[in-house]
């Protein structure tokens, strides 16, 4: 399996992203934990942290219903920025 670096680099940033919020909001961990480098770090908007790809389990069990609504994507060389 390719590591969440090269996954990036293959699908570009835009596509990565895409692909992290499709997984967010169909609460697919197995997909999110394979775009994740295992120090990625979650802040909520409670500023709660979560450190870990194991974390997102606990979290769609916390707000089982929690959804990204993107209004805007923005990007810049290896940067993107959901706006939304």
């Amino acid at each position: 399996m390719a590591d969440p670096a090269s996954k990036m680099i293959r699908n570009g940033a835009k596509g990565t992203a895409l692909k992290f919020i499709e997984c967010i909001n169909s609460g697919v961990c197995k997909g999110l934990m394979d775009l994740q480098t295992e120090d990625f770090t979650f802040i909520d908007l409670s500023g709660d942290v979560h450190i870990g790809k194991d974390s997102w389990e606990n979290y769609f069990t916390s707000y089982p219903d929690y959804k990204i609504h993107v209004d805007k994507l923005i990007t810049c060389g290896n940067g993107v920025d959901v706006i939304g």
